[in-house]
């Protein structure tokens, strides 16, 4: 399989955000079902009427069961997060493509274990609230839960109204991610996109960038006709790929990808300026914040408004005229 090299180009640079759907199926033994799976458990299992969504499903268990939330909560658990399901080639293959930030409708940790095994930093956004997963590891990367996750009960998107909610709660959980869109084309794998909360996530993506048809690319395994009167009006690529071997060939060609490399600055300078500031032309010699430059430039690619505060001397001028504007993100806007 053969990747769009403007694809593998934007995620190598960074910045590409992944939403990551729960309505496929995993397909490897031990995997945790997918929406669509566990609804037809739950079905199957208490009588419930078949062929309904995940959260239609649910809705019909909890009404059925006078509002049995625990009861609810402990069958996704056995089947989402129970002793036989564990992390495979899904998980595997996406801490090897180097993603930045993913938002994902998965309720389990697995794809956290398995990144902070890799050795990511992993800040997590869980409904309302941002946490450091792990606090340890050489990359930083944003997790956003958008429907809740197991070690918070509390958190579980479950039923029709819950997921009503989050609909209109979309603006706040991406916040933490807003500013990657400005930056690079998102990606969406693992959703059913005939089903409405992608193109709603695709659209509350674009509502606060400036480039309203900025491209996205779409990993989608069967027909979109009968939702083609959305998306053909996008600027969507959609590629016709299951989402394991789509990951792997994204992993796999990832290191291949040519990208241009500037021509080498010889500094024929000492990189000390004393008492003075940085300044642009001195970008090639400005060295050790890596991190705050991503961290400013992406909360100022995220408001209209952006203060950096500190104490005088700690360098905010010097970061932001050699570290972030040499950038070319930020000042490419109007």
């Amino acid at each position: 399989m053969i990747i769009p090299n403007d694809l593998l180009s934007n995620v190598q640079r960074g910045n590409c955000v992944l939403f990551l759907g729960a309505d496929l199926p995993l397909g490897y033994e031990g995997a945790p079902l997918s929406r669509p799976e566990l609804a037809q458990a739950l079905a199957e299992k208490y009588g419930l009427p078949p062929g309904k969504s995940w959260p239609e499903t649910a809705q019909a268990y909890l009404s059925k069961f006078h509002n049995d939330r625990a009861g609810l909560i402990g069958f996704l658990k056995d089947n989402a997060a129970g002793q036989q399901v564990k992390a495979g080639p899904f998980h595997q293959t996406l801490a090897r493509a180097g993603f930045q930030a993913i938002v994902t409708m998965w309720h389990d940790e697995l794809l956290e274990k398995t990144l902070g095994e890799a050795g990511y930093r992993i800040k997590r956004r869980v409904r309302n609230r941002s946490q450091f997963y792990t606090q340890t590891g050489e990359r930083e990367i944003i997790v956003v839960k958008l429907c809740g996750c197991f070690s918070d009960d509390e958190s579980l998107v479950l039923d029709l109204g819950e997921h009503e909610e989050l609909t209109c709660q979309l603006g706040d959980q991406l916040e933490d991610v807003i500013a990657f869109f400005q930056m690079r084309p998102p990606l969406f794998i693992g959703f059913d996109m005939v089903d409405p909360l992608p193109r709603l996530l695709y659209t509350r993506a674009f509502m606060k960038t400036l480039e309203k048809d900025r491209q996205a690319f779409v990993v989608w395994p069967h027909s979109l006709e009968t939702a083609q009167a959305f998306w053909v009006g996008k600027n969507v690529h959609v590629i016709s790929a299951d989402t394991v071997p789509f990951l792997e060939a994204l992993a796999s060609q990832l290191p291949t990808v040519k990208t241009e490399v500037e021509a080498a600055i010889r500094v024929n300078r000492a990189p000390y300026k004393f008492l003075d500031y940085y300044q642009p032309q001195d970008a090639n010699i400005f060295c050790g914040r890596d991190a705050e430059k991503q961290i400013v430039t992406r909360l100022a690619l995220s408001h209209r408004l952006f203060t950096l505060f500190g104490p005088s001397g700690a360098g905010k001028t010097s970061l932001l005229l050699a570290g972030v504007l040499p950038g070319g993100e930020v000042t490419d806007r109007p």
